[in-house]
């Protein structure tokens, strides 16, 4: 799967990047950390394609993007656009059920910890525009965790590109 994503981020690095974390937004069941550690990786392997910091801004940028999806869905349409099948899969009712009741007593540390916890910001963020969180809330919130989240995990993917590389090779002998 890291290949596949190192493909595509090298490719075209920053719009390679922002449908990888638009699609996140919507649910697409992979961990932005993946993402961001390719992204770094990328930058140390082709310096040619991308560089370190502008491809920190795009992740930022796109990962705010694809939060603000499931935010809007959750503030427009709230609980009724469950009726949707496909929706079911992400947001189950048990789950948005237990993130009520945990939004009403903490929403903005749910949303700081949804953050850094793959797989629960969809119904996180959706929860958060179902309560009708203000934006600005949220934008800050949310902003906060990707202003620790992106360097971080860029720059070890940026540092780590020796490590990544000799983890891939392993793992293609393991195969």
């Amino acid at each position: 799967m890291f290949d596949q994503i190192v493909n595509a981020i090298t490719e075209y690095p920053y719009f390679g990047v922002a449908l990888v974390f638009l699609l996140c937004g919507i649910g697409l069941p992979l961990p932005e950390e993946i993402g961001l550690l390719a992204a770094g990786y990328v930058c140390a392997k082709f310096p040619e394609h991308a560089s370190l910091h502008w491809m920190m801004l795009w992740c930022a940028g796109s990962i705010l993007a694809g939060d603000l999806v499931p935010f809007v869905l959750g503030r427009v349409f709230g609980v009724r656009l469950l009726r949707l099948r496909w929706l079911r899969y992400f947001v189950t009712k048990q789950r948005l059920a237990i993130f009520d009741r945990w939004f009403r007593r903490r929403g903005d540390l749910v949303i700081v910890i949804a953050r850094f916890v793959a797989g629960l910001r969809v119904v996180a963020f959706f929860t958060a525009g179902t309560m009708k969180m203000p934006w600005r809330r949220f934008l800050l919130l949310d902003g906060l965790g990707i202003a620790v989240l992106v360097p971080t995990l860029t720059w070890l993917g940026y540092r780590g590109a020796g490590v990544i590389e000799s983890a891939i090779a392993t793992v293609q002998k393991v195969e």
